[in-house]
């Protein structure tokens, strides 16, 4: 997708007039990548891309490389050997173990300005 239609889109989302989950800025094959999809991932993507001239551009095609390899992958059916269904579990476990922390810790902790600072000199 051309940089001009990704602004183009990101307008027409800042005006309300499409909720940024529908906006689809890739098409790789039967995946889309929605405005929303593109943003949460470059939040937390890696630095390198926000230093180059177009880091939304770039990130895009980042993206939908990812999106190609996963493909060819399922393609080729790598999806299920044994070495993978291993890292999909232990990426299950990962995931599993965020959001208990979250819901059984994080929701229970109340942490200060002070406390920051304190635990920063230290």
């Amino acid at each position: 997708m051309a940089i001009g239609s990704l602004i183009a889109s990101f307008w027409i989302i800042l005006a309300g007039q499409v909720p940024p989950d529908s906006a689809v800025v890739a098409e790789v094959g039967p995946e889309v990548i929605t405005v929303r999809d593109l943003l949460d991932s470059y939040e937390f993507g890696p630095a390198f891309v926000k230093r180059q001239s177009e880091p939304l551009r770039t990130h895009l095609q980042f993206m939908i490389y990812e999106r190609l390899l996963a493909l060819e992958g399922e393609r080729q059916g790598a999806d299920t050997t044994a070495f993978v269904r291993e890292r999909a579990r232990a990426l299950e476990e990962d995931l599993a173990v965020a959001e208990l922390y979250r819901r059984r810790v994080l929701s229970n902790v109340s942490v200060t300005e002070a406390d920051v600072d304190t635990a920063m000199v230290k």
